[in-house]
């Protein structure tokens, strides 16, 4: 069979497989969920274009480095 999401060939253990990894089934579900949750929160870029699911994935792994500076700064200050 053929993954899906990558395009490699892989030996599926069931006849209904689609994703050769777990990883690549999470990819797919975050390809096609990205956009609704985008446009839920009305994430918008300056065109006023919703984010595409990799533009909002980009934005949610900045604001996850963003927290984890926040918080080894209130870490060290303590």
């Amino acid at each position: 069979m053929i993954c899906e999401t990558c395009g490699r060939e892989f030996t599926a253990r069931r006849n209904d497989a689609r994703y050769c990894s777990p990883a690549c089934r999470q990819k797919a579900y975050r390809d096609r969920h990205a956009p609704v949750l985008a446009r839920r929160f009305r994430l918008t870029d300056e065109m006023g274009q919703y984010l595409s699911a990799a533009e909002f994935r980009e934005l949610q792994k900045l604001v996850a480095r963003i927290q984890t500076k926040i918080d080894n700064n209130t870490t060290q200050s303590r």
